[in-house]
């Protein structure tokens, strides 16, 4: 396969076509569909999804802040709010570097 250097859903669903010898298409796109599914939903209830040897994926609360705006010079409140985090496992994280 030609490298790429952005990964899309499409392109997961193909690797997996190839890799895991699903004959159609549409049904290695159904599967990767079904794990980010799982994924998201999980991540939305405050679950930790933790992936061994690849990484942890877990949500997070940011504190409110007070930010500030260059252009105008004046001080913007910026609200607490929830993000995903992802940690590298090592296995990835020597791979990488």
């Amino acid at each position: 396969m030609k490298e790429i250097s952005t990964i899309t859903r499409t392109h997961l669903a193909l690797v997996l076509s190839v890799t895991a010898g699903v004959q159609k298409m549409d049904k290695a796109l159904e599967g990767v569909d079904a794990i980010l599914e799982l994924i998201t939903d999980q991540l939305s209830k405050g679950n930790r999804i933790e992936l061994r040897n690849f990484g942890v994926f877990e949500v997070v609360e940011r504190k409110a802040k007070i930010g500030r705006n260059v252009y105008e010079n004046t001080a913007v409140k910026i609200p607490r709010r929830k993000v995903v985090k992802f940690w590298a496992g090592k296995d990835l994280g020597n791979r990488v570097s």
